[in-house]
């Protein structure tokens, strides 16, 4: 076994500052710790390991889907048609599986400059995890 210093709550609260919480369940006992935290600190989009795993996955399923329709066909509007379907599909299930809040496809083109590549835009409302419960009691 390992012992170290008595931490104070105030000590608890620097460590946990960094996006690692850390609690002491019963007074006495080692703390535990939990680290949920990306090396972008900027937002909490980026910072929050969650949820940049839920963006990451829904990227490479949109990725793997689309693969396989490149190099195969030529553009035309049934190509684009096909590809809107597959990308609302892909949208309505990471929302229904609980991946996002809401997905949805904003932008499906051929792009003007590149007449050989299409535009894909998609707008997702990410779920943000319950990492702190800020209770106020008043009296």
């Amino acid at each position: 076994d390992v012992v170290g210093p008595q931490l104070e709550r105030s000590h608890l609260d620097i460590i946990s500052a960094g996006n690692a919480v850390v609690e002491v369940e019963v007074q006495g006992q080692l703390p535990a710790l939990r680290i949920q935290s990306t090396t972008d600190p900027s937002t909490i989009e980026n910072r929050e390991w969650s949820v940049t795993r839920a963006v990451d996955f829904f990227a490479k399923q949109c990725r793997q889907q689309l693969r396989l329709r490149i190099g195969r066909f030529n553009i035309t509007q049934a190509y684009l048609d096909d590809l809107t379907i597959l990308m609302d599909s892909l949208c309505n299930t990471a929302t229904s599986n609980g991946l996002f809040r809401s997905a949805n496809l904003l932008k499906l083109e051929q792009d003007q400059a590149q007449p050989d590549t299409i535009l894909v835009e998609v707008n997702l409302e990410v779920l943000y995890p319950a990492n702190y419960i800020k209770l106020t009691l008043v009296v």
